[in-house]
């Protein structure tokens, strides 16, 4: 199959970034089930005044441009969203 879409199950959030995915986050309160969403996965580091090491932010961006990104601030270790899929495109 040429140019088909899937979605995979990752544990690395890097694997999802600048792809859509569907993300839990039990804080999330988005349209879809409780702590669920399907976004588009970004990571910004800024650096820290007071740490040793950058500070990571998960960014959730809205497919639709009518929404507000979600931002998961201090995302330390990566866990703090679950990647449940992500989505795959065969060429």
């Amino acid at each position: 199959m040429k140019n088909s879409n899937y979605f995979n199950n990752t544990q690395n959030i890097s694997d999802a970034v600048n792809k859509l995915a569907l993300v839990f986050n039990a804080e999330i309160d988005d349209e879809y089930d409780a702590g669920c969403t399907i976004r588009t996965v970004e990571i910004v580091e800024k650096k820290s005044k007071s740490r040793l090491f950058n500070e990571k932010e998960i960014h959730l961006k809205p497919y639709s441009k009518t929404k507000e990104s979600i931002v998961v601030a201090n995302a330390i270790s990566g866990q703090e969203v679950e990647i449940i899929a992500i989505e795959y495109k065969e060429s």
